[in-house]
């Protein structure tokens, strides 16, 4: 794992970006409750106490974002609550950033999510407060260089798929 080094003002922008807003939608049929923030960070809330945030830039498209995603009701259950951030690979002009926007601009984005990441069609949508410029720019500036990236609120990054396990363990959290 990497550990950042985020100055105050990198750190304050890491925060600022994910708590702005403060409107809630929930959704899911699963039991989870997914959690779309104004700010447009969108996050998969866990099941029972959270014991830890990380932030996660992922891609529609990426094997091992797919294979995370799938197995979310594992972090979930280890009270780790998952925030999604926009990261697509290809850049902002691919036809992965255009799915990403239908994502975030989906009237259902849990759904929108899930369907996405199983290679299924979503209707393309536009909308004033798409988020995906704005997070893979954050992503940049963090240094993320691929997907999934797994940052903590404390700094540090988790290259590639971690398995829940793994990551409750590096998080310090008592299983």
């Amino acid at each position: 794992h990497l550990k950042l080094i985020l100055l105050p003002a990198e750190k304050r922008l890491l925060n600022e970006y994910l708590s702005r807003g403060g409107g809630v939608q929930a959704a899911g049929d699963d039991g989870l409750e997914f959690l779309h923030v104004v700010s447009n960070a969108t996050a998969r809330a866990t099941k029972g106490e959270r014991w830890a945030v990380v932030n996660i830039f992922t891609d529609v498209d990426c094997g091992y974002c797919r294979k995370l995603h799938n197995e979310i009701d594992q972090y979930a259950e280890l009270g780790i609550e998952v925030r999604y951030l926009a990261y697509p690979r290809e850049g902002l002009e691919s036809e992965t950033a255009s799915t990403m926007r239908s994502v975030w601009c989906s009237s259902d984005p849990a759904s929108a999510m899930t369907r996405a990441k199983n290679s299924q069609r979503i209707a393309q949508r536009d909308c004033p407060t798409d988020p995906v410029d704005e997070q893979f720019a954050l992503g940049r500036r963090l240094g993320v260089s691929g997907t999934p990236s797994i940052v903590t609120d404390a700094g540090d990054m988790f290259p590639g798929y971690v398995p829940a396990q793994q990551l409750a363990q590096r998080l310090g959290l008592s299983l």
